[in-house]
């Protein structure tokens, strides 16, 4: 199976950069992350761990991708797991057969497959 390393928010690429309203703050850390799981190779884990954060609520694009990679990792490795689902969105996208899935299905779709099992999911009204 042949994987493509391009993805609409890979570092370096027009876009991926923060924008100006997001900038971290100067005590903020901020890690970059190369592939969809925030987890994979970029010392996030221990980061969390040496810090003693056990709670997380994850925001961000897109729902199905690294939204939905990084809440599952989160919850297996122990997290107590919030993923915000109107700060969440996806895109329409065509199945493995081809067939065009609306972005709200999808975005739903990831939702469940994360309720429950690997995280709480919630709306933002709620969580504030």
């Amino acid at each position: 199976m042949s994987r493509s390393r391009h993805s609409v928010f890979w570092p370096g690429q027009v876009g991926a950069e923060f924008q100006d309203a997001l900038l971290p703050l100067n005590s903020e850390h901020v890690i970059e992350k190369n592939v969809t799981d925030a987890f994979a190779n970029s010392g996030l884990e221990r980061w969390l761990h040496v810090r003693d954060v056990n709670d997380l609520v994850i925001v961000g694009v897109s729902t199905n991708m690294s939204v939905e990679a990084t809440a599952r990792t989160a919850g297996s490795l122990g997290f107590r797991t919030v993923v915000v689902s109107d700060a969440t969105f996806t895109f329409d996208r065509a199945d493995i057969v081809g067939t065009m899935r609306m972005a709200e299905e999808i975005h739903l779709m990831s939702l469940t497959n994360l309720s429950g099992e690997y995280a709480e999911i919630v709306e933002t009204a709620l969580l504030l």
